[in-house]
């Protein structure tokens, strides 16, 4: 029987591979607090911090047979929540210009939408007419 609060993160991540719940256990259980404290201090969102550690663990169990350690687990885990923070920060910037651009749209209203509309058709018709004209012509429209 081994005592997995004794090994090394090397050796845990070794019997990971080899379909281990129990030392896939005891990673969590070593680096789940310290990550989401550490999220947390990036986030400022607990609900988000946890989610996104969940899915760094859920991430490394999937990923466990072709997963690879370079450096060490501790790192790898706090690099691969970085990450995930950085894709969420920039899926809020996406969000935001989003929101940011509809606002435009929700000030707009009934009848200046149409005005718009028929504005925008009314410009591609002009276009269309002066790109249909002789060359010579163009050239003396202001």
């Amino acid at each position: 029987m081994i005592n997995y609060s004794t090994c090394f993160d090397q050796e845990l991540v070794l019997l990971l591979k080899d379909d281990d719940d129990a030392a896939f256990k005891e990673i969590y259980l070593r680096y789940d607090k310290l990550l989401l404290i550490y999220a947390y201090k990036k986030l400022r969102n607990r609900e988000e911090a946890k989610d996104l550690v969940q899915d760094v663990f859920t991430w490394l169990w999937n990923s466990r047979n072709d997963f690879s350690l370079n450096t060490t687990l501790s790192g790898y885990l706090y690099k691969s929540v970085l990450n995930r923070i950085f894709d969420v920060v920039k899926h809020k910037g996406i969000i935001r210009k989003y929101v940011d651009s509809g606002k435009h749209y929700i000030e707009i209203s009934n009848e200046d939408a149409d005005y718009l509309i028929r504005e925008k058709d009314i410009a591609l018709l002009i276009e269309k007419e002066i790109l249909a004209m002789p060359p010579g012509c163009v050239k003396s429209i202001p």
